[in-house]
């Protein structure tokens, strides 16, 4: 299968969406031809060329919705020969003035982090699919309350700051 990926491809790789964009790409590029754009250069030649040469069956955006990418989203899939479109809803950028468009511009899927998203984006006519939130466990570990202490004092100088 053809997947277009589009996400923040930027260095370095320190937040979030750039890791998840990074980790989409790695593991989906394991069983399917995927082509990952950088939506920085969104307003670049390059960016809608390669695009429209892929061809993908699935575009997938990964930098979360907001009236802005469900019209990008649109304008991506009329130049990849109409593919399936896939929004990732993290930290949604919704508002009422958005929720008058939305209908008409929904990708074919939206993937939600929490009930309430899942719940919100559906009231717009929106297929949903919920995905649960994840952590790296090796990287995140618990640790005692001397530890954090610790931390704190090497971080912050405020060490009751939460």
């Amino acid at each position: 299968m053809r997947l277009c990926l589009v996400g923040d491809f930027s260095w370095p790789q320190d937040e979030g969406m750039r890791n998840t964009a990074f980790c989409l790409v790695g593991q989906l590029s394991k069983s399917h031809n995927v082509l990952n754009l950088n939506i920085n250069d969104v307003f670049s030649v390059g960016f809608w060329k390669s695009l429209r040469d892929f061809n993908p069956e699935i575009l997938h955006y990964i930098p979360g919705p907001s009236l802005y990418s469900f019209v990008l989203v649109k304008l991506l899939s009329f130049s990849s020969n109409k593919a399936k479109t896939v929004m990732s809803a993290t930290h949604p950028g919704i508002n009422v003035f958005s929720n008058w468009f939305i209908p008409w511009i929904k990708p074919h899927l939206v993937l939600t982090l929490s009930a309430k998203d899942q719940e919100e984006f559906s009231c717009l006519g929106c297929k949903t699919y919920s995905v649960p939130v994840s952590v790296d466990l090796d990287k995140f570990v618990p640790v005692s309350q001397d530890v954090k202490y610790k931390l704190r004092e090497k971080r912050v100088n405020d060490k009751d700051k939460r």
